[in-house]
């Protein structure tokens, strides 16, 4: 994987950890990606803008609590 890649795998994989714990499958990224919240770009999977801004909304929420 290219370096300049990895922040947003990184990304990526926090997003899908934060919601899913471990149960992370391909159907599951396949849902997000239809969803939006994530793409796949030369072969590496990023969040996008709409995924990060999911991700800092359920931060909040779960900081609130």
């Amino acid at each position: 994987m290219d370096a300049t890649y990895l922040p947003a795998f990184d990304q990526a994989m926090q997003f899908l950890f934060e919601r899913h714990g471990n149960s992370i499958s391909e159907d599951l990224v396949q849902a997000y990606c239809a969803c939006g919240y994530l793409k796949e770009v030369d072969g590496v999977l990023t969040l996008t803008d709409a995924g990060r801004a999911e991700l800092r909304r359920r931060r909040r929420t779960v900081t609130a609590s």
